[in-house]
């Protein structure tokens, strides 16, 4: 009979050792140096191979043979792997003194579960370093680890947001944005359970900027300039408002705002007609429309109390004036106040600009009335101008001479006459005398020939005739008859639309000479009598 003492396992009513020659530690044991585990095997046809055991490093394992992967791992540290889910019918883990409880429809994730309350965190890591944290107050940290409000988000050390719930009943929520490192600048975003919100900033406390309230009105403040306000639902503007921009600004010695200025776009004609756009200035009791753009760009002004429809004020380089610019600088009228000082005075100037060159003074009207065209002091004044219907200037005056040309000094040119760049004549004065002038220099002259004067002259029709406009009577002759003898003196074509002129100073030469042949005629006779009567 065999020793059963010597068998190297040992049976025992309650314990069960495999691989052991001592009592079982439990009631069932398996020791082995390599690998001492339990393998399970299904015979069935989808049936696999489990196998439940212990490794050299000390790792508890329960390994799948057919897919060669651990599936369950605890490590020597007690920490637990799954290669896949892990479904846990009950639906509560307890981990420590902390709880995830899914066993309703709701989701718990609790800390300090059974533990001490009033100082556990919920803490969300990633790559093992802390990204949120909620603590035992509610607060939320996002990049804060230590979150004072219901939300703050924080960037780094210079730059956080957090969320507040503010006022006794925590009826507003006030987003707050700091930067810089001593938090010296502030911006909060508050709404209200009245519907509004607001936005303030400031340094280290802040001051509301802007509103939006519940109807949508917008009002934007700022302490060193007036509120502009933008609107489009305020029915006293009328139904065919469209919007308006309403610029405030606030009244220190009294209770509430007084209206400055508001632009409107509304309708021209009903609400589907064309947008016009208003400009209106007064005050809170009333406000008039000062000018308007229409949807066909035509600008219309209405003149303020003192008459005044266009008043443009700056200061250039130029002097100090009021003034308006055309075409990018090419073209400018200004009008300027006096630019030497001592008695008060101004003028009104107008510039052009050619292809590169400069704006140039072109024609001024001086305080006196006087247009100078191409200077900038006294020299050639018109008083009167006016436009004629044929679009040529004209000069009326009622009470004196609508044209008056002056010439500093004791005598000289007055005016001058170029054809091209050629003078032909000129106007001149003395201090008493005034001379018409046309170009007779020899070195403009060659070729030079007598001529008939008196037969000339005597070809010439002249008449005592009747003027027909004023019945006046007066001496001279036809235009077109004068033209077959002089046509020099003779401007135009008979029966052509323009009446027909002459110059009678054209004739004046023709006199002369008839003077002079009756002249030798007259000396040729007295002559021949003198011979008769000395014989």
């Amino acid at each position: 009979m065999a020793n059963l003492s010597n068998i190297n396992n040992i049976l025992r009513t309650g314990s069960l050792g495999v691989g052991i020659n001592r009592d079982p530690l439990g009631a069932f044991e398996i020791s082995s140096a390599t690998k001492p585990g339990i393998k399970m095997f299904n015979t069935a046809a989808s049936g696999k191979t489990y196998e439940a055991y212990s490794d050299i490093n000390g790792n508890y394992i329960i390994f799948d043979q057919d897919a060669n992967d651990n599936r369950f791992v605890i490590n020597t540290s007690g920490n637990a792997t799954f290669a896949g889910n892990v479904d846990i019918t009950s639906g509560i883990i307890e981990l420590g003194q902390n709880k995830i409880d899914g066993s309703s429809d709701n989701l718990k994730i609790s800390a300090d579960f059974g533990g001490v309350s009033g100082s556990s965190t919920i803490e969300f890591l990633v790559d093992g370093s802390e990204k949120m944290r909620i603590n035992n107050s509610g607060n939320v940290g996002i990049g804060n680890g230590n979150p004072q409000n219901k939300l703050d988000i924080e960037q780094s050390a210079a730059v956080s947001a957090r969320l507040l719930a503010t006022g006794a009943t925590s009826s507003s929520l006030k987003l707050e944005v700091k930067g810089g490192a001593t938090q010296l600048t502030t911006t909060e975003i508050l709404a209200n359970s009245s519907g509004t919100l607001t936005f303030a900033t400031g340094t280290t406390s802040s001051t509301e900027r802007m509103r939006i309230d519940s109807s949508g009105l917008v009002s934007i403040k700022n302490v060193e300039v007036p509120t502009l306000r933008l609107e489009n639902t305020d029915t006293s503007l009328g139904v065919q408002t469209l919007g308006s921009l309403e610029y405030y600004q606030s009244d220190p010695s009294a209770t509430g705002v007084g209206v400055v200025s508001r632009i409107n776009c509304v309708n021209e004609s009903g609400f589907q007609g064309a947008a016009a756009l208003t400009f209106e200035t007064g005050d809170v009791s009333s406000i008039t429309e000062r000018m308007r753009i229409t949807s066909s760009g035509q600008v219309n002004m209405t003149k303020g109390s003192s008459g005044t429809v266009l008043y443009l004020d700056g200061v250039n380089a130029y002097d100090a004036e009021t003034g308006i610019q055309l075409s990018a600088g090419r073209a400018k009228i200004s009008g300027f106040l006096n630019p030497t000082g001592g008695t008060p005075g101004s003028s009104l100037r107008f510039y052009t600009m050619p292809d590169n060159g400069s704006v140039t003074e072109r024609m001024r009207i001086a305080s006196g009335g006087n247009v100078l065209f191409g200077k900038t002091s006294q020299g050639l004044s018109i008083v009167g101008i006016e436009a004629a219907s044929n679009n040529t200037l004209r000069a009326t005056k009622t009470n004196s001479a609508p044209v008056e040309f002056n010439r500093t000094g004791t005598s000289g040119d007055v005016v001058l006459f170029y054809a091209n760049t050629g003078g032909v004549g000129s106007i001149s004065v003395t201090q008493s005398s005034t001379y018409y002038n046309t170009s007779s220099d020899y070195r403009l002259k060659e070729d030079l020939k007598d001529f008939a004067g008196l037969d000339m002259v005597s070809k010439i029709p002249v008449y005592d005739f009747k003027w027909k406009s004023d019945k006046s009577r007066s001496y001279g002759v036809v235009a077109h008859e004068l033209q077959e003898v002089l046509p020099d003196a003779v401007s135009g074509e008979k029966d052509a639309e323009e009446m027909q002129g002459v110059d009678y100073s054209k004739i004046v030469p023709l006199l002369v000479k008839s003077i002079q042949e009756l002249k030798a005629d007259n000396d040729s006779l007295k002559a021949r009598i003198e011979t008769l009567e000395n014989n």
